[in-house]
């Protein structure tokens, strides 16, 4: 039987934030809240969410509520967020690749991969030179450490087990939902020869619902849920935390 809670919180990356789906009533927030019969408290889900930005975002949405059910769709490794200012920006460790790009600022960071810790508008003149110094950074790291794929995991990891672990200290009950076995390294072992495995074995997947790609019906358009399969999601997410 499912539990009554109050309301609805909602975090993760471009898959559960409906990217490529124009009416809003089809995206997975609010057809889980529909399905759930329940208000949204707060959907802080973003196209390009790092898991560490999940992580930040949600611990600051999250610290003073109660009774609320929280869904989170975790996002990808190659992903890291940038506090500056009153907003945290989510940067993809691919983006070093637009730097020589006129207009590689503009096309990557957008409004939607910004989270708000406070809700202005304001946009300080040197934040574009930050990112580019940033994805430089990035870039050089890279190219010369031959660790760079194994930390990344490592620290993904480690985020999901600290989310977890506050969601626990707070007394909130949460799904969070795995996308085609992508907490599953094994192939990612075999193939680059690294250990990866040792860093998961903290993760409680007691409360971890795996959606497989059949089930999302990626829109071969967008590479993202179709609305069939943002219907799917909200289904199963509904049957996972009734069972």
């Amino acid at each position: 039987m499912l539990k009554k809670y109050d309301s609805l919180y909602i975090n993760g990356c471009s898959n559960i934030w409906g990217h490529g789906i124009k009416n809003e009533e089809d995206k997975c927030p609010n057809l889980l809240s529909k399905k759930l019969d329940l208000p949204i408290y707060k959907n802080s889900s973003l196209c390009g969410n790092s898991m560490k930005g999940i992580l930040y975002s949600t611990v600051n949405d999250l610290k003073k509520v109660e009774n609320t059910l929280c869904v989170i769709g975790l996002t990808f490794q190659d992903r890291s967020p940038i506090s500056f200012g009153n907003h945290q920006y989510n940067y993809s460790y691919n983006s070093y690749e637009y730097i020589n790009e006129k207009d590689w600022y503009t096309k990557h960071f957008l409004d939607k991969r910004r989270y708000q810790w406070k809700q202005d508008n304001t946009k300080d003149k040197n934040l574009e030179n930050v990112f580019k110094s940033y994805a430089n950074y990035k870039n050089e790291l890279i190219k010369h450490d031959n660790k760079f794929e194994t930390n990344l995991y490592r620290e993904f990891f480690y985020d999901i087990v600290l989310l977890q672990s506050f969601l626990v200290s707070q007394k909130i009950d949460y799904v969070f939902i795995e996308w085609h076995n992508h907490l599953d390294v094994s192939v990612i072992e075999r193939k680059r020869k690294i250990e990866l495995n040792c860093y998961r074995t903290e993760i409680n997947f007691d409360n971890i619902l795996n959606i497989e790609w059949d089930e999302m019906d990626i829109n071969p358009g967008t590479g993202h849920p179709s609305i069939l399969g943002c219907k799917n999601i909200s289904e199963k997410v509904y049957d996972f935390i009734s069972r």
